[in-house]
Protein backbone atom coordinates (compact mmCIF):
# COMPACT_ATOMS: atom_id res chain seq x y z
CA UNK A 1 0.00 0.00 0.00
CA UNK A 2 1.17 3.34 -0.79
CA UNK A 3 0.37 6.94 0.97
CA UNK A 4 0.51 10.22 -0.61
CA UNK A 5 -0.71 13.44 -0.23
CA UNK A 6 -1.93 16.46 -2.78
CA UNK A 7 -3.27 19.63 -2.38
CA UNK A 8 -7.22 19.75 -4.41
CA UNK A 9 -9.34 22.33 -5.37
CA UNK A 10 -12.43 22.24 -3.23
CA UNK A 11 -15.88 22.64 -5.78
CA UNK A 12 -16.77 25.69 -3.59
CA UNK A 13 -13.26 27.26 -3.87
CA UNK A 14 -10.09 26.86 -1.59
CA UNK A 15 -8.04 24.13 -1.37
CA UNK A 16 -8.01 20.76 0.27
CA UNK A 17 -5.30 18.09 1.63
CA UNK A 18 -6.55 14.96 0.56
CA UNK A 19 -4.53 11.53 1.67
CA UNK A 20 -4.54 8.83 -1.00
CA UNK A 21 -3.95 5.69 -0.06
CA UNK A 22 -3.30 2.98 -3.15
CA UNK A 23 -3.39 -0.83 -2.49
CA UNK A 24 -2.78 -3.75 -5.93
CA UNK A 25 -4.26 -6.36 -5.65
CA UNK A 26 -2.27 -9.37 -7.16
CA UNK A 27 -3.52 -13.20 -7.95
CA UNK A 28 -1.65 -16.20 -7.03
CA UNK A 29 0.58 -15.86 -10.05
CA UNK A 30 1.10 -12.09 -9.44
CA UNK A 31 -0.28 -10.30 -11.89
CA UNK A 32 -1.91 -7.26 -10.97
CA UNK A 33 -6.27 -8.08 -10.56
CA UNK A 34 -7.19 -5.18 -9.46
CA UNK A 35 -6.78 -1.81 -7.20
CA UNK A 36 -8.57 -0.16 -4.35
CA UNK A 37 -8.27 3.35 -3.45
CA UNK A 38 -9.31 5.45 -0.23
CA UNK A 39 -9.02 9.24 -0.49
CA UNK A 40 -9.16 11.47 3.07
CA UNK A 41 -9.92 15.29 3.96
CA UNK A 42 -6.63 16.06 6.07
CA UNK A 43 -7.38 19.70 5.68
CA UNK A 44 -8.59 19.77 9.26
CA UNK A 45 -6.43 17.59 11.55
CA UNK A 46 -3.44 19.45 9.95
CA UNK A 47 -4.64 23.11 10.94
CA UNK A 48 -5.23 21.80 14.35
CA UNK A 49 -1.91 19.85 14.30
CA UNK A 50 -0.09 23.16 13.69
CA UNK A 51 -2.60 25.13 16.25
CA UNK A 52 -1.19 22.37 18.80
CA UNK A 53 2.27 22.86 17.73
CA UNK A 54 1.56 26.80 18.44
CA UNK A 55 0.59 26.27 21.45
CA UNK A 56 3.41 24.06 23.28
CA UNK A 57 5.83 26.33 21.61
CA UNK A 58 4.65 29.25 23.74
CA UNK A 59 3.87 27.08 26.92
CA UNK A 60 7.65 26.27 26.31
CA UNK A 61 8.74 29.89 25.59
CA UNK A 62 6.77 31.22 28.85
CA UNK A 63 7.77 28.80 31.10
CA UNK A 64 11.45 28.27 29.86
CA UNK A 65 11.92 31.92 29.24
CA UNK A 66 11.32 33.40 31.95
CA UNK A 67 13.79 34.84 35.00
CA UNK A 68 10.38 33.59 37.29
CA UNK A 69 10.67 30.11 39.19
CA UNK A 70 8.03 28.12 37.03
CA UNK A 71 6.21 24.96 37.55
CA UNK A 72 2.98 23.89 35.48
CA UNK A 73 0.71 21.38 36.96
CA UNK A 74 -2.16 19.40 34.79
CA UNK A 75 -5.83 18.46 36.17
CA UNK A 76 -4.39 15.50 37.57
CA UNK A 77 -2.24 17.27 39.73
CA UNK A 78 1.00 16.35 38.05
CA UNK A 79 3.91 18.28 37.62
CA UNK A 80 4.38 19.04 33.32
CA UNK A 81 6.89 21.73 33.58
CA UNK A 82 9.59 22.78 35.83
CA UNK A 83 12.33 25.42 34.58
CA UNK A 84 15.64 25.73 35.58
CA UNK A 85 15.54 28.49 37.98
CA UNK A 86 13.37 26.56 40.08
CA UNK A 87 15.55 23.72 39.51
CA UNK A 88 18.65 25.83 40.52
CA UNK A 89 16.47 27.11 43.64
CA UNK A 90 14.77 24.06 45.22
CA UNK A 91 18.02 21.96 44.13
CA UNK A 92 15.56 19.57 42.83
CA UNK A 93 16.14 17.91 39.45
CA UNK A 94 13.35 18.62 36.58
CA UNK A 95 9.46 16.57 37.51
CA UNK A 96 10.45 13.82 34.72
CA UNK A 97 12.70 12.68 37.80
CA UNK A 98 10.17 12.39 40.55
CA UNK A 99 7.58 10.19 41.71
CA UNK A 100 4.04 11.11 41.07
CA UNK A 101 2.58 13.25 43.24
CA UNK A 102 5.66 14.24 45.03
CA UNK A 103 5.48 17.73 43.70
CA UNK A 104 4.66 19.22 46.41
CA UNK A 105 8.27 18.15 48.50
CA UNK A 106 10.64 20.93 47.69
CA UNK A 107 7.90 23.34 49.90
Amino acid sequence: MSSYVTEMIHRLGGTRLMENRIALFRNHAGKPVGLMGIARDETERRKVEEKLLFSKEKLYQTVYGTPIPTFVIDRDHVVTHWNRVLESLTRRQPMRSWAPGTAWLPY
